[in-house]
């Protein structure tokens, strides 16, 4: 038996999308998966997971020449042209559903009651950690160290960035963690224009930046060694989540029901009316004020202290 999935869009989509992988090999172990997708980082850590038989991109990609026994197509994913023509007049293939009150996973695992799914037992989201990198790692840390990640998610898409939190307020969250938890280590991750961050922060004691000098695969074994992961709507913090480590996102312009990791999360929120503003049809182009992510760092940092205290 031969499975297509089809999935496009960033980190923390490919993230939600291991479900239904997983359970596509419970269901039917003996079938052999593919995954249609966009090339990047965001498939990296998933290029030795022994579930995905192979994996077909976008950007490179002749007509499919597999007669699939089902395709999945995820939840807003692209269809060009070439795919369009591929997939109109086949059978056995299944459209994840748009619900405004439904998690993304819950709209992509539904496709799978076509093939036996009883509706129940949803599996955990999973994200590999490459063991080989711990030694390579350990100058970076001390085993017994107490380690936090700040996600600052800046995301170089034009409409993407509204949804970042702002640098300085991380930084002044960043010395209020100080305060608190002097011995902490802090890491500072992210990519691209993140690194910004940096200019609001005068002490660097204990703090470890992490952007452009490690790997999306050493990102995770780091993120791993944390005991808390702190950013807005971004990738980072859905590993967090597959790899069971606390995580506290702040959501302002996108949807916190269909976007918030799955797994030990908790979200900050301003609760305006107006959002989400960034959902399906509907982008935050036209936003200039951003007042849903004027969340004072002192609200944070209280949830931080009940977390543990």
């Amino acid at each position: 038996m031969k499975i297509l999935i089809i999935r496009d869009h960033g980190l923390g989509n490919m993230v939600n999308i291991t479900p239904i992988i997983i359970k596509i090999n419970e269901l039917h172990p003996e079938g052999h998966i593919h995954l249609l997708c966009k090339k990047g980082y965001s498939v990296e850590p998933y290029s030795t997971w022994n579930l995905i038989e192979k994996f077909i991109f976008f950007e490179n990609y002749d007509m499919l020449d597999v007669d699939y026994n089902y395709i999945f197509v995820a939840y807003s994913c692209r269809k060009d042209i070439k795919l369009n023509r591929y997939l109109q007049d086949r059978e056995n293939v299944f459209y994840a559903k748009y619900a405004t009150k439904e998690h993304e996973i819950d709209m992509n695992i539904k496709m799978l009651k076509n093939i036996g799914w009883n509706g129940t037992d949803i599996p955990h989201t999973y994200i590999p950690i490459n063991d080989d990198l711990e030694k390579k790692l350990s100058s970076v840390y001390n085993k017994d160290d107490q380690c936090i990640g700040i996600s600052a998610g800046w995301m170089g898409n034009k409409f993407n960035f509204k949804k970042n939190w702002g640098y300085e307020r991380y930084a002044n969250l960043i010395e209020l963690y100080r305060e608190a938890y002097t011995d902490h280590k802090i890491f500072i991750f992210g990519c691209d224009k993140d690194g910004n961050i940096l200019n609001y922060i005068q002490d660097m004691t204990n703090i470890i930046n992490t952007v452009d000098d490690f790997s999306l695969e050493e990102t995770i074994m780091l993120i791993n060694k944390c005991i808390l992961m702190v950013g807005n709507d971004t990738g980072l913090l859905h590993i967090a989540s597959a790899l069971g480590v606390h995580n506290i996102t702040i959501f302002g312009p996108t949807s916190i029901i269909k976007n918030r990791p799955r797994h030990d999360n908790i979200v900050i929120s301003n609760k305006m009316t107006c959002s989400p503003c960034k959902t399906r049809g509907r982008v935050m182009i036209d936003c200039q004020h951003i007042n849903c992510m004027n969340i004072e760092p002192e609200i944070i940092m209280n949830e931080i202290k009940n977390i543990y205290l």
